[in-house]
Parts: C-alpha cells; structure tokens; sequence
C-alpha cells in the first residue's frame, strides 16, 4: 500500500489521559532514539517568544527562549512549512534563518500543538545535524503519537496557570484595597481578668466571604503571602495606638515571613512592646529561622509559638525556636474542666515553660468552667470568647488615646 502524503495538521491538546509531567522527556528520547534524531524538544510560544519547556538531547536547555518569528515554530504553525524537512539546506527560508546555523540543523520533524480552545500552545520537533533523506509519514505519525500522549499534561499545566493567575489577580487586589482590615482580641491575666496585652489579627472585607486562613493559603500559593501578611502587620500597627499604651501587641507571622528577616525593619520602629507570633500551621521544615529570630529579639520583641500542640512539629518546633511564649490550642483547652488526659498536658505544659523561662497562655478560652480549671492548674494568661471576641480598635480605647485615622502618627523609639 503506498504511503500517505505527509500532513501538518495540528495536534489537538485533549483535556484527558495522558502522561506525567516527568516522563515527557523520556518521550522525547524515544523519539530521538527510534527517528535517528539528536534531540526532541516541545516548544511553546507566548509573548512573542519560544520558550524549551522539555527537552531531550543536546544542543537545547530547559528554559531557552528565541524570538517566536526567528524559529521553524511560527513556520510550522503557519503551514509555510512542512512536518518533515528531510535537507534544511535545500529549503530557503530555513537554509538562511540563523538558529538554523545556530543549531546546526541539518533534517527536522516538527508539529504544532494546540490547546482545546484552539489557540497555539506550541511545538512538537526534533532535529539532527545530519541530514535524513529517508524521513517518511512514519515518522510523522510517531511524532504525532508523541504528542497525543503528552497532550493533556500540556492541557492540565496550562488550565493550573490560568487558574493561578486568576488566583493572583484577586490576591492583587486585595492588596490594591488595602486589606485586610484588623481587630483585636484581649490576652488577659486570668486571676484579675485585665487585659495584659492584645492579639492582631486579619479581617477581610472581600466577597464572597472566606476565613483569614484561606486568604493566607490562596495568597502562598501564589507567591504572595509574605506580601499579604506583612501588609496585615501594617495595618495592625498603623490602629495599634488606639490600643492602651501599657499593654503588648502580639502579631502573627508565618515561617515564610520571619525568615525574610523583613519584619526587622517594621517592628524596631515601634514603641510599643511586641511578641511575634510564630504560627504552627505551616510546612518550614529545612528553614533555619534562629539569625531573624536573634535580630527580632536583639530589638527588645519577644518570640511566641502559636497553637503549639496543633501543628506537625510539636517538640521539635519547641526547640526550634526556643519562644518566650507558648500558646495552647483550642483544641487542648476545649473541656478541659471534664478531661483528666487534657489537664494531664497542660499541667505538662506549665512545667516545661517554668524550666525553661518562657510563659504558657491558654487559647480558646469559652467557659468559666474551663478558666477555673486553668487557674487551678497554674494557667496564669489566657484568651478567647469568655473574656472578649475580636473586635475593632475602637473598642478598646483607652481615654484620652489621639483620634483614629490616617493622621494618627506610630510612636518611634529615638
């Protein structure tokens, strides 16, 4: 049976099945392989350039970008021309392009990729320093059984970008508004009930509503979260005068934050004393935070561990960072009056801040039964809905603290 004339259609991107992002090149090496080629490449096109995003062989690197109008790839994709080029030699408009020279390519197989919107994702090529007089529709058709393969991965990576830009887009403009907003909760001494102090903590005004925790993850993801959480620390200390003046201001920060050693230069101008909370939800594991740790303590801060007990380093984390407080987690307060095992850990707890210097204080404190218990057992500082909910600045004035607003001026240390 003779063969079929050579076709340039397009591969069309699925949006299911397919391989791993890993085992892409090993693809493309097969192709090499089995078409006597040198190296397989996919390119992609965007923003007026052709960008390698896999790679096998040699002569080509992950990450290589060319002007999209000075490769075969907008050739191919425009049809100009074919799928195979057997002698790059005898076709002009390759013979005198540059990278031609550049790569030496001598033979080529090359197809375009397109997304299932139809829109150009890129290139499926391969290519030899020698030239290849026998290129046949076979070797299309693997070429393009390469691509069917590697379509949805292609498929999936590109919807995960776009997804993710919309994500930053919002992110971006939650940061444009000037959010989040901030309100404050007590930490109190528990045999008095006074306010010792005062927990920061993020409000956001957006629609549809989501916990501060979603907005933080969403914004990491995306590789704003530090951005996000820092300008939460502004604005807390942009309000935090309104607060009496006698009393600490305790701020969270991520891992992610601390080791940026950026929060230096936010809270040494700050008069008011403040303990940085550490919180424990996030993965930092390999991250060394001690050097931002000594810089936030040789300013006069001290150094807190959130929720410890409800995240995933416990002990370890502990002696990490050596805090200066330790906070326990609802969840080993939450009826505690009733349960003997929860009593047994915070009596635990109380002994190992007193060895060790630091100060324990009681999160999620929601009953009188379970403040009592906590006294009982050594608990001097707590917090939570029993001694006051999270609320505005305002709430908590003190008399005679300046008027609110933007021309209120933070108090500097000289």
């Amino acid at each position: 049976m003779p063969e079929q004339p050579m076709s340039a259609d397009p591969v069309t991107i699925a949006a299911a099945g397919g391989v791993w992002a890993g085992d892409i090149e090993t693809l493309l090496g097969l192709v090499c392989r089995e078409l006597g080629m040198e190296t397989g490449f996919i390119g992609r096109v965007a923003e007026g350039q052709r960008a390698i995003c896999y790679v096998s062989g040699s002569g080509l690197n992950t990450g290589d970008s060319d002007p999209y109008d000075e490769t075969y790839c907008q050739l191919i994709a425009e049809g100009t021309i074919g799928p195979a080029v057997a002698d790059t030699s005898v076709v002009p408009v390759l013979r005198d392009m540059p990278i031609t020279h550049r790569l030496g390519i001598a033979s080529y197989l090359g197809l375009p990729l397109r997304l299932a919107d139809g829109s150009l994702y890129g290139t499926l090529c391969a290519y030899s320093r020698e030239v290849k007089p026998h290129l046949v529709d076979a070797d299309v058709r693997l070429l393009r059984l390469v691509g069917a393969l590697v379509a949805s991965r292609l498929e999936h990576d590109v919807q995960a970008e776009r997804r993710s830009a919309q994500r930053r887009a919002v992110i971006e403009t939650v940061l444009a508004a000037g959010q989040p907003d901030v309100v404050f909760q007590p930490i109190v001494d528990l045999a008095s009930g006074d306010p010792l102090g005062y927990e920061a903590l993020a409000r956001f005004a957006v629609d549809p509503y989501r916990p501060p925790n979603v907005w933080m993850t969403e914004a990491a993801a995306v590789e704003l979260g530090v951005e996000l959480e820092l300008q939460a620390i502004a604005n807390a200390l942009a309000v935090a005068d309104g607060l009496p003046a006698d009393r600490y201001l305790s701020l969270n920060a991520s891992p992610s934050v601390v080791v940026t050693g950026r929060l230096v230069g936010v809270l040494v101008r700050c008069e008011r004393p403040i303990i940085v909370e550490v919180t424990e939800h996030e993965e930092a594991r390999g991250v060394d935070l001690s050097p931002a740790l000594g810089e936030l303590r040789a300013t006069g801060h001290r150094i807190a561990l959130d929720d410890a007990g409800a995240g995933y380093a416990g002990l370890t984390r502990l002696l990490e960072l050596r805090p200066d407080v330790v906070k326990l987690d609802r969840a080993i307060i939450a009826g505690i009056d009733t349960d003997p095992v929860r009593q047994a850990m915070v009596t635990a707890g109380v002994a190992f801040v007193a060895g060790v210097g630091s100060s324990l204080v009681a999160e999620g404190v929601e009953t009188a039964c379970e403040a009592a218990t906590l006294r009982a057992l050594g608990v001097r500082v707590a917090q939570g809905y029993l001694f006051g909910r999270p609320a505005p600045v305002a709430h908590f004035r003190s008399p005679g603290a300046p008027p609110l607003g933007g021309a209120t001026p933070l108090h500097f240390r000289t």
